[in-house]
């Protein structure tokens, strides 16, 4: 998500809790690593409706605070009151592997 150059109306600057600084700081060191990333997949079987899917991700977003931060360059963060979340679909069928 690209940041905004101003703050969000209704949004809220935070500072950052010692584990984001740690984070913050390993970015500014070491920016474009990978090295914070954490891989993760899930599965799903049988029939899936996938407005369900999408209206039970803003859910999800609307009431975790944490899913709506929003780090700034300089250090800190700003608590956005709502967010869109993203729903990225990669159909992998008729490939192999």
């Amino acid at each position: 998500m690209e940041r905004p150059l101003s703050p969000p109306v209704g949004a809220i600057c935070l500072p950052l809790s010692l584990s984001q600084q740690e984070v913050w700081l390993d970015q500014r060191a070491w920016p474009g690593s990978t090295h914070l990333n954490i891989g993760g997949a899930g599965y799903i079987e049988g029939p899936f409706d996938l407005t369900i899917f999408r209206r039970a991700l803003a859910i999800m977003v609307a009431e975790n605070e944490a899913l709506r931060l929003a780090p700034l360059l300089e250090g800190g963060q700003w608590l956005l009151p709502e967010v869109e979340a993203e729903l990225k679909i990669v159909d992998l069928r008729g490939r192999s592997g």
